[in-house]
């Protein structure tokens, strides 16, 4: 059976677990003066988000049993990496042009072992046809030149212009193929790539939410955290050790 986590990581997932409560009354997005709170968004639309409160009552009930772990786990992976997920696939509008950009970039990260060079000019050939994407009018490419896409993105303090950073990495995944230096190169590049993207998000983020929702992704994240490193309850260890004997 699983032993218990140490006190002290307990008491924090107990915290966690009541911010997530608590905050999911809270404002999670506030635009143009306007703000709802987490529960009138999942009572409006997103009917997934009533797990956010569930999951902080499963904490609160498991931080100090041998399932904490387990159940910080699930509530770091369900709220953080969900809420987040959610959040990118609506901002980015991960079609194919978006998938072929973030493929590119991962074939590019993956080109710096050696054994894989290939892959560098092959993913930044891919990143430059999803920025590109001809058969796509509301490509990266053609949003960075339209001037009303680029003050709409200003006035939310979205910082747009972060995705040219996008075709700068696929040329340097491109100069990787041939250069003495290919495989910093290929990493480099693939870095550009997602971090032009995660800037683009992080802003567009900061942009709508409130703190509710911040507060919510923090508790989540440091369930997460401390369920994958939490230390066993030395009580646990001694008592497994004298079992042992």
């Amino acid at each position: 059976m699983e032993k218990r986590i140490a006190p002290w990581a307990a008491g924090a997932l107990s915290t966690a677990g009541a911010v997530l409560i608590i905050a999911f009354f809270l404002p999670w997005v506030s635009v143009f003066g306007q703000s709802a709170t987490g529960l009138g968004i999942a009572w409006d639309d997103n009917h997934w988000l009533f797990l956010v409160p569930l999951s902080g009552i499963a904490l609160l009930g498991a931080a100090r049993t041998e399932y904490a772990r387990l159940a910080a786990i699930v509530a770091g992976l369900l709220v953080c990496g969900d809420v987040l997920l959610k959040s990118t696939h609506a901002m980015l509008d991960a079609d194919l042009a978006t998938w072929l950009v973030l493929g590119g970039a991962a074939a590019m990260i993956a080109g710096t072992s050696q054994r894989h060079a290939s892959l560098r000019a092959l993913g930044g050939l891919v990143v430059l046809a999803g920025f590109f994407a001809p058969w796509d009018s509301g490509s990266m490419f053609r949003s960075l030149l339209d001037s009303d896409a680029r003050s709409v993105a200003s006035a939310f303090g979205v910082m747009m212009y972060a995705l040219w950073l996008v075709p700068v990495g696929a040329l340097l995944g491109l100069a990787a193929s041939r250069s003495p230096e290919g495989r910093k190169l290929a990493g480099l590049a693939g870095g550009l790539v997602l971090g032009g993207i995660l800037i683009y998000l992080g802003s567009a983020l900061t942009a709508v939410f409130s703190w509710g929702a911040y507060a919510t992704l923090g508790a989540s994240a440091v369930a997460l955290v401390i369920g994958v490193l939490a230390p066993p309850a030395l009580r646990g260890l001694s008592t497994g050790s004298n079992a042992e004997a």
